[in-house]
């Protein structure tokens, strides 16, 4: 049986960072992950914005996870000898008078470090902007599905990944050790980077934090748009090839959520892309998945069991680009360097009792 310092359940962007975190460290590891393509990592457009939301916020600590982010996305294009990781200014368009002047009021005297030009209504002819637009500088957009696709075939080859479904009932724990018998592996440490799929017998972590929403994104082909910034208006349009771009994205709630994209979301997205473009396209793909969002929106680390062998990095959400490389350097620091977690980030913290509807 072949020992590690790291068993990572997951293979998706909470998971895959987390190990080449552990890699640049010079940390052992093996990754369990069953394939499952319909994930919320593995269509994920990546996105990366300092702004964001209809109230114009900046995420708090945005610098120290632009950093982390920097760091850490350079190392494993380094390693894979592939990009991912794609700085580029985003352009916000206005969508009202009111937001217009929450920009004046309040963004250029609070966050002007990150902002680029301001462009006055009409300055671009292929997109509906009334109201004007600016620039948001620190963007980015992080190629996840390329980065999980390579990352598991060099861990495949490497035989550091263990395709196989997780149950909590293959696990065998000592004082120092979690063993997992049908993979011949045990390691000083097992953490749980499972999205919004709960694992047999330790769902405390899901039922505790995680408030996960269904989302929805095209693939579109836009030949006269020409656009190679990310457009956030009504709906984000990412480019991603030649003439083609991830539109997105729809938030669902409710807990009946679809394993199959439908039809209202596909037609809910089409009707506020066209109100942004003045120009043709043509859907080429629509996918939905679930994120594990947290219910205060934020990530959810820390350990799980009183001998710290039981560990999660999970609840990433939207946001999951931006933050999973420092939440797998923070986990990392206190599983290995007894750091301490910020409070906010801590899976036991205060959370609402149950579930909004």
């Amino acid at each position: 049986m072949r020992e590690v310092d790291l068993l990572i359940v997951g293979q998706g962007l909470a998971g895959t960072t987390l190990a080449w975190e552990a890699f640049r460290r010079d940390l052992s590891f093996a990754v369990i992950d069953d394939g499952k393509t319909a994930t919320a990592s593995r269509i994920a457009a990546g996105l990366v914005t300092p702004i964001s939301g209809q109230r114009l916020t900046l995420l708090p600590d945005f610098r120290d996870y632009w950093n982390d982010a920097e760091v850490l996305y350079r190392h494993i294009e380094r390693q894979l000898h592939e990009r991912f990781w794609h700085p580029q200014t985003a352009l916000r368009v206005w969508k009202s008078d009111r937001e217009v002047q929450k920009y004046s009021d309040s963004l250029e005297r609070n966050h002007g470090s990150f902002l680029g030009e301001r462009f006055p209504p009409h300055t671009f002819p292929k997109l509906s902007d009334p109201w004007g637009s600016f620039e948001m500088l620190s963007s980015s957009r992080l190629d996840v599905s390329r980065l999980l696709e390579l990352s598991r075939q060099l861990w495949r080859h490497s035989n550091q990944l263990i395709e196989m479904e997780f149950a909590n009932n293959q696990l065998d724990s000592s004082a120092r050790w979690m063993e997992l018998q049908n993979a011949q592996v045990r390691a000083r440490h097992l953490v749980l980077c499972t999205g919004a799929s709960a694992c047999e017998g330790l769902e405390s972590v899901h039922e505790r934090c995680l408030r996960p929403n269904q989302g929805d994104i095209l693939r579109i082909r836009c030949p006269e748009l020409g656009e190679v910034r990310t457009v956030h208006a009504e709906v984000w349009i990412a480019p991603i090839a030649k003439n083609e771009y991830f539109v997105g994205a729809t938030y669902r709630w409710e807990n009946d959520f679809s394993s199959e994209p439908r039809t209202v979301d596909r037609d809910l997205l089409i009707e506020r892309c066209s109100a942004v473009l003045r120009v043709p396209f043509e859907v080429v793909e629509h996918q939905t998945a679930l994120r594990p969002a947290s219910f205060d929106q934020r990530p959810v680390l820390g350990c799980l069991s009183s001998n710290n062998c039981i560990a999660v990095l999970n609840g990433l959400g939207s946001r999951g680009s931006l933050q999973a490389p420092r939440c797998a350097r923070l986990l990392l620091d206190f599983l290995f360097e007894g750091k301490s977690i910020p409070n906010e980030l801590r899976w036991d913290r205060p959370f609402q009792s149950s579930r909004k509807s």
